[in-house]
């Protein structure tokens, strides 16, 4: 997963270890599609979040008060 982030903070267009089992001599289709799914997870890990008030909560930290407890506060209908 590691390997997967640094190669995706750079952008690549190609990524062509998916699939690959220790080297080139093996590869799987199953870990063609377990590579995919953790390549997709790293670029959603990787996209900024774009706070909003409705991310950030500010309604229901300024309900809920110092001290409060925001597991008791009702879910927001929407």
């Amino acid at each position: 997963m590691l390997h997967i982030l640094s190669d995706l903070e750079n952008g690549p267009e190609f990524m062509p270890a998916c699939g690959l089992l220790g080297s080139y001599l093996g590869a799987s289709l199953a870990k063609v599609v377990l590579d995919a799914e953790l390549i997709g997870q790293a670029k959603r890990f990787l996209t900024p979040m774009k706070p909003t008030r409705e991310r950030l909560a500010v309604e229901v930290i300024a309900d809920v008060g110092p001290g409060g407890y925001f597991i008791e506060h009702p879910p927001h209908a929407g």
